[in-house]
Parts: structure tokens; C-alpha cells; sequence
């Protein structure tokens, strides 16, 4: 049985977190990429607060460059509309939401259709929220991410494996060996390196979730075994021609 149920992604930038173009362009699009409606998005951004206006600079930056929302069928487009009028109502109730908390909502990129016809919704970015504000919460499905500091690596696991979510995440580091031991702390079935979502996606690496994102995995070997049925074939030692045989009332070890 194959259950794929959605998640609350969490991304963890390192301290030695490379903040190049390229980087931060992949990082832009984790989570806006199909204007946010992606299980395995990035939902939920953490930078050390060493860094915190660095990043927050650079991420705009890279909005600047990478999110143009309009047509899907417009050359350029890099953000379409959302499903429905219900989830744009909903994204934008996270938005107010957050801004009645006291955060910081920033719009992102350029806009090149009538946002009063359709599904549109401005990708935005929030920052100075807590971990209770719903935007941090719940699995947003839609254009907007919050960007949260953390003070140490202890701290930022217990966060990024809080709820009852755990299909992806990712860390972002210039050291790749202290990534891949970071990764192994996260409560998720799917954990990327120095990218997120579609970017880092492998038809031969098995992918699914832990906790209440699901059951069973897509892809790689293990993807093919849910579509197999095993059947056992077994002739314990004990009873077969030549074996020691047992005594009455005894069992195989």
C-alpha cells in the first residue's frame, strides 16, 4: 500500500551555508515552484540569526530574479495561479494572519497578470513570526514561506522534526560531509543537500513519508517492491531428508 499525504518541509541553511545566485535562485524556487503546491516544497526556512538579515537579503534578491507570476502559458511565467478560489482565500488569510501576529509579510518578484481575475495569489515572504503562527504550523500548499532564525543545531532539529509531518527537508551547507550527518537527524523519508524539491529529485532514490506523511515510497527498488507480491517457499532444516531431526515438542531455533 502506497500513501503519499503531504508535508510541513522544513529547510535548515548551515552556518557555512553558501548564499550564491545559483543557491539562492534554487532556494527561491523550493518553494514557490508551481506557485507553492508541491507535497515535498520547502515550507518552512531556517537560517542561524547570525545570518539572518544576510539571508533575508539574498533571498529577496533572488525573488527579484527568479518569481514572475502571470500565465502559465506566458513565456517567462515562473508562478501561476493557485487551484482554486479556496485556496487563494486560504493563503491569503495566512498572510493576514501572520501580519496581525506582528510579522513582516514582503511581497516577491514581479506581477504580470490581473490579480483580480483568476486564481492569483503574489508569492510573499514572512519573517518575524513564532513556530505557533500557522503560517509555521500547517502545511501552507500555496505561495507564501516563512523565514525563522535558530540559535544552535539542537535547537533547529527539535523544530524542523516538530508536528506530525515528515516527508521532506533539506540542509544547505558548503560542507558536504557535515550536511549528509545533519540529514540523518530530520524525521523525514526524503532528505536533500544544498537544493529542495523538483531540483533534487532522482527517479532512483526511493521517496516517501514518516509519521502521518504517508506509507511506503515511490521509486528505486523499493518503489517497484510495492507493486510485488512476496511468496514464501520454506523447508525448515530440522525436516528435511537428512536433517538432525528433533525431538518430540521441540521447535526450529
Amino acid at each position: 500500500m502506497l500513501l503519499e499525504l503531504g508535508g510541513n518541509d522544513p529547510l535548515v541553511l548551515l552556518d557555512d551555508a553558501d548564499l550564491t545566485d545559483a543557491a539562492m535562485d534554487r532556494l527561491v524556487m523550493a518553494s514557490f515552484a508551481t506557485a507553492g503546491q508541491v507535497c515535498m516544497a520547502a515550507k518552512r526556512l531556517y537560517a542561524p540569526r547570525s545570518r539572518l538579515a544576510e539571508v533575508r537579503e539574498a533571498y529577496l534578491a533572488a525573488a527579484a530574479r527568479t518569481l514572475v507570476l502571470g500565465d502559465p502559458l506566458a513565456d517567462g511565467t515562473t508562478v501561476g495561479p493557485v487551484i482554486s478560489a479556496e485556496a487563494a482565500d486560504r493563503v491569503r488569510a495566512l498572510a493576514a494572519d501572520s501580519r496581525a501576529r506582528g510579522g513582516t509579510v514582503t511581497e516577491l518578484g514581479a506581477v504580470r497578470v490581473d490579480l483580480e481575475r483568476g486564481h492569483f495569489v503574489r508569492p510573499v515572504l514572512v519573517t518575524d513570526v513564532t513556530d505557533g503562527a500557522p503560517v509555521v504550523a500547517a502545511e501552507q500548499f500555496g505561495p507564501i514561506v516563512p523565514l525563522l532564525a535558530y540559535d544552535d543545531e539542537d535547537e533547529v532539529v527539535a523544530r524542523a522534526n516538530a508536528g506530525e509531518l515528515g516527508l521532506a527537508a533539506s540542509v544547505w551547507s558548503a560542507d558536504e560531509a557535515r550536511a549528509f550527518a545533519f540529514a540523518r537527524r530530520f524525521d523525514a523519508g526524503f532528505t536533500f543537500v544544498n537544493t529542495h524539491n523538483r531540483t533534487g529529485m532522482a527517479p532512483h532514490a526511493p521517496f516517501g513519508g514518516v509519521k502521518r506523511s504517508g506509507h511506503g515510497r515511490e521509486y528505486g527498488a523499493e518503489g517497484l517492491l510495492e507493486y510485488v507480491q512476496t511468496c514464501a517457499i520454506h523447508a525448515p532444516a530440522a525436516f528435511r531428508a537428512g536433517g538432525a531431526g528433533m525431538g518430540a515438542g521441540a521447535y526450529p531455533a
